[in-house]
């Protein structure tokens, strides 16, 4: 991971603007989660768990068996005052700390596009699950989505950019057999007189063509 990509992530750890990252994102992990049919004690790994927002919502479902990893130390130390019973790590996606088949279920919420080998990414994640283990991505930078391709310019970083297709692709290289592919439409679209430009939006129609497209949802369930 780039180091300038992690100074950025350190500088919103704590601050108003990675809670407001977190809490756009639960939208997310709610349409992530609304399948999942495991037990409460079933080992979870978050890829890129940030500031422990997600992680701390699988705590509140009933979860015991929590793990994170996050490049950023800022974040992983933010986490570890919200979740103290959780094992976070700082670490990379490319290179997980964790042994062959530790976990019932992976998942990345809004990250996969930062790795700088997302192959090596994906197979690192067919490697820590289990044979029978469910996985599931969700990204907003994706090649259909058009209005999110702003982002990169914004952040002044290149990001993995790849279609709906070739990301599946991507994961049955890897290993996963029963790869597919949904999208996450967000419900709120706000009026225009409601919306103000930035880099990451820089016109209106940007920005709702972002939400009509929705998120993708890469699972293997």
């Amino acid at each position: 991971m780039a180091e300038s990509i992690k100074q950025i992530f350190d500088s919103w750890a704590g601050r108003e603007r990675g809670k407001s990252m977190a809490h756009n994102h639960e939208e997310l992990f709610n349409a992530m989660t609304s399948g999942w049919t495991h037990h409460a004690n079933a080992a979870v790994l978050d890829i890129a768990c940030g500031n422990g927002f997600a992680l701390e919502l699988l705590a509140q479902k009933g979860y015991t068996e929590l793990s994170g990893i996050d490049f950023s130390d800022k974040m992983i130390e933010e986490a570890g005052r919200l979740l103290p019973g959780a094992e976070l790590v700082v670490g990379v996606m490319e290179k997980l700390p964790w042994s062959d088949g530790t976990f019932d279920r992976v998942y990345s919420i809004e990250a996969l596009y930062y790795s700088t080998d997302t192959a090596k990414a994906a197979t690192e994640m067919r490697r820590v699950l289990r044979p029978t283990g469910g996985l599931d991505i969700v990204i907003e930078y994706y090649g259909e989505n058009k209005g999110s391709h702003a982002w990169a310019d914004a952040l002044g970083q290149e990001l993995a950019l790849k279609g709906e297709a070739e990301w599946a692709e991507l994961f049955r290289d890897a290993g996963f057999e029963k790869i597919r592919t949904q999208r996450v439409v967000r419900e709120r679209i706000r009026r225009e007189e409601e919306f103000t430009a930035d880099e990451f939006f820089p016109s209106y129609d940007l920005y709702v063509e972002f939400k009509k497209q929705g998120a993708l949802h890469i699972l293997n369930y």
